[in-house]
């Protein structure tokens, strides 16, 4: 596989990442603490994934491919849900993200990275070489997590105090756009 391919594969599985750290960096303003323990956990989780599948291989890949829009769609509904919930509740307050717990830091890390787990089954079968495949997936993803977040805080001053609202709709969102298309009606 080419390194190019495998850059777009990056890139691609970066995307639901970069959408849900805009979503943070627009929620609230996030210290660099904050945006470097999201884009390791990010990252971490996208590799361990890749491999996971590799792992796995073809028996895993009917199993998972039939059921991760559900968990995806679960887990960034539940968060964004939350998100709204404490928008509403903090209207006015100028809430900062100091610390983003470990629960939502696991949540938001398998939702993102469970295409990594099919990813990686279909490495296993093409016989792609896993230390290049997985470091560029990892730069990547790392990357355009602080991306997001760097984006996502620029808007933020134009949405005001309803951004974290904003980022909870934007999360169910992308939840609901990844059932959708996995269910086949897009």
């Amino acid at each position: 596989m080419s390194f190019v391919t495998l850059l777009l594969i990056a890139v691609g599985l970066s995307m639901d990442s970069f959408s849900v750290a805009v979503a943070i960096g627009a929620a609230k303003k996030t210290k660099p603490k904050v945006i470097l323990k999201l884009a390791v956990a990010f990252m971490v989780f996208h590799v361990v994934m890749t491999l996971a599948g590799w792992i796995s291989g073809k028996g895993l890949q009917s199993i998972i491919s039939g059921i991760d829009h559900w968990i995806a769609f679960g887990l960034l509904s539940v968060i964004g849900g939350k998100m709204i919930y404490e928008g509403v509740r903090d209207m006015g307050k100028g809430a900062h993200a100091k610390n983003l717990n470990s629960g939502t830091l696991i949540m938001l890390s398998i939702a993102t990275s469970i295409d990594a787990l099919v990813i990686g089954i279909g490495f296993a079968f093409l016989k792609i070489s896993l230390l290049p495949a997985t470091t560029v997936i990892g730069v990547v993803i790392f990357v355009m997590t602080c991306a997001g977040v760097v984006i996502g805080g620029k808007f933020r001053n134009l949405i005001g105090k309803k951004a974290e609202i904003a980022g909870g709709m934007t999360l169910i969102f992308i939840g609901t756009k990844i059932l959708v298309e996995h269910l086949g009606y897009l």
